[in-house]
């Protein structure tokens, strides 16, 4: 068999070319375009607002690391005034990916609000377990584990404990 006549290597030329920006697009989707270990360097450092604006960027791409991180933002106020209902939504998406400690904070979220929703906050706290997290000692001393942020010196560290 010869060699493809110039129409045919160039039809293939153009197929591979086609095939290769598809490749390339996908990987570039699949990759989180924001480093995580520069938004925890930001925490480190409380320049809340650009880690806040990373932490969107990276959430808003599916990173269900960057949706937990953001749900605590969202939680502590840290980058603007505490909202519980932003932090539901974004640990809530980090829970659902598989983020033990996101099922947890949301589980205690769930507990803590007015009125409380013990039943979605036994579930998560359930699916927590399930992923691995095993609140500490302090917390699984209580009598239903869930209440462990609920502590104000657990609550203020939340955030850094995230970060690490």
């Amino acid at each position: 068999m010869g060699r493809p006549s110039g129409a045919l290597r160039g039809m293939l030329a153009g197929v591979t070319a086609l095939l290769l920006a598809c490749a390339m697009e996908r990987a570039a989707s699949a990759a989180p375009s924001v480093s995580l270990a520069a938004i925890k360097a930001e925490i480190s450092l409380h320049d809340f607002d650009a880690a806040a604006a990373a932490l969107e960027r990276a959430a808003r791409e599916g990173d269900p690391e960057a949706e937990y991180l953001l749900g605590v933002f969202y939680l502590e106020g840290l980058d603007g005034p505490a909202n519980s209902a932003l932090a539901r939504e974004w640990l809530e998406k980090a829970a659902t990916q598989g983020n033990a400690r996101a099922a947890f904070s949301l589980s205690v979220l769930l507990r803590q609000m007015a009125p409380a929703d013990g039943r979605d906050a036994q579930h998560w706290l359930t699916r927590a377990r399930e992923l691995g997290y095993h609140p500490t000692q302090t917390a699984a001393s209580r009598a239903d584990g869930a209440r462990a942020l609920e502590d104000a010196n657990l609550a203020a560290q939340a955030l850094w404990r995230a970060a690490e």
